[in-house]
């Protein structure tokens, strides 16, 4: 069990790594101070994200789907907070170089902005569709230990969970009808001389509302609510998709679309 002393050291690791885009050689670099549990990497987390002067304006849910779980070996959802001037509009450039410490690949993801702040959580998800407002994102993830694939859980989650950058497009004009039907919402990723990645909304936890309700229960638990206006970026829906510089992405949310370059 890791005391406050190795979380410490831990949390200024992953900070350093994340503010000068610059790897840890894998998890064996933190040694004996590497977390094992979910608790002891919620708690390097939380550290990491002040020593970094992470001041978190949007969220993400990792592992949101038996074959996420299965690619990062772990067996629940996580959480991540996006930092404030990572939250960034559709058409954003991104320099891989100065932004990214490992390889950063993206995910197209429903987004979901409560109206409210998410204290109490109801038994049923559904009942959220009155809370919030609908955007596409993309989710541009990084390890601070130079890969995605690999880390135990734990670590993953120490490492902010793999949260980095969140593109965020305009709020699709839904009501709350069609965000409890958001489930069959169509979601795709173009990039330009591949062919295209279709998924659906579904592809979160079966449901986005779903993927927002587990946020907010562990956003809850670990004493820190989701805030109104703070967006959750509800789980990937096109796999998990390396990018490199000289890319231009393009995601579809329903009829809502965004985009994103790398250089």
């Amino acid at each position: 069990m890791l005391d406050a002393e190795a979380i410490e050291r831990t949390a200024h690791r992953l900070a350093d790594a994340f503010v000068t885009a610059t790897a840890l050689a894998g998890v064996e670099a933190l040694g004996d101070d590497a977390p094992s549990t979910a608790a002891e990497g919620y708690a390097v987390q939380a550290r990491m994200r002040g020593i970094a002067g992470i001041e978190v304006a949007a969220w993400k849910v990792g592992a949101t789907s038996e074959a996420a779980q299965g690619l990062l070996g772990v067996d629940a959802p996580f959480l991540g907070g996006v930092s404030s001037n990572r939250m960034v509009a559709s058409g954003h450039a991104f320099s891989v170089s100065e932004w990214f410490a490992g390889g950063p690949a993206i995910e197209i993801e429903v987004g979901l902005r409560p109206t409210a702040d998410l204290t109490d959580v109801p038994d049923d998800a559904l009942e959220l569709a009155e809370q919030v407002e609908v955007v596409p994102c993309i989710e541009v993830v990084d390890s601070r230990f130079g890969a995605i694939i690999g880390p135990p859980g734990a670590c993953l989650i120490a490492d902010n969970g793999v949260a980095s950058a969140l593109v965020v497009g305009d709020v699709l004009d839904l009501d709350s009808a069609a965000i409890r039907g958001l489930g069959s919402m169509p979601v795709r990723l173009d990039i330009a001389g591949r062919d295209p990645i279709e998924g659906v909304a579904s592809m979160a936890l079966g449901h986005p509302l779903e993927a927002l309700a587990t946020a907010a229960r562990i956003a809850n638990e670990l004493g820190r609510p989701i805030r109104a206006g703070e967006v959750v970026s509800t789980g990937t829906c096109t796999g998990l998709t390396p990018v490199e510089p000289g890319l231009t992405v393009t995601g579809s949310v329903g009829t809502g679309t965004i985009t994103a370059s790398f250089a």
